[in-house]
């Protein structure tokens, strides 16, 4: 497959799919700086070509450079829709990579969805449950308890979300919130 691929990619003008299918090829055989380096290859003649992008992301994800991982998903969340385990994936390393501004637009993301997975519900939760403590942390109060709010209510209000909230509230000496 591999050697099909390369022969492809001298044959086009653009060969973003057949460096594409070359770095998956790469990935298959757990080469993931030579598929990284072909689906890199592949944007440079379409910076959003989809295939590439989470190719690249993939690989991004299973070297754990989190980071790098958290920039494809930018532009993957720009330019194309959000599938609900993608959006899973989007929450954790947002909070991972403490890109908490980004919290919130994955929420608002998430109440479009008309099915949400329970692993999704769970992790937009925790997601926004940490935002919110990172906001009191920052001493950001107008937006922790913005957040503290969305997490109440889309959690139905639930005894469990409120004692969190709350213990976090208490933890900070927020007491009017």
């Amino acid at each position: 497959a591999a050697e099909t691929f390369t022969q492809a990619k001298s044959m086009l003008k653009q060969p973003m799919l057949a460096s594409c299918y070359l770095g998956q090829t790469f990935v298959c055989e757990g080469k993931f700086d030579n598929a990284r380096s072909e689906f890199q290859e592949g944007l440079k003649y379409n910076p959003i070509h989809y295939k590439c992008l989470v190719g690249e992301f993939e690989v991004l994800e299973k070297l754990n450079s989190v980071g790098e991982a958290y920039e494809i998903i930018q532009k993957l969340v720009k330019h194309f829709p959000v599938s609900a385990k993608r959006l899973g994936k989007m929450f954790s390393l947002a909070v991972y990579t403490q890109n908490f501004q980004d919290v919130e637009r994955y929420y608002d993301i998430f109440v479009t969805l008309e099915q949400r997975p329970k692993e999704l519900t769970n992790s937009a939760f925790s997601s926004l449950f940490v935002c919110g403590k990172y906001y009191l942390q920052k001493k950001q109060n107008v937006d922790a308890e913005r957040v503290f709010n969305k997490l109440a209510a889309s959690s139905g209000r639930t005894t469990q979300i409120l004692e969190k909230i709350l213990a976090a509230c208490l933890q900070f000496e927020q007491f009017k919130m």
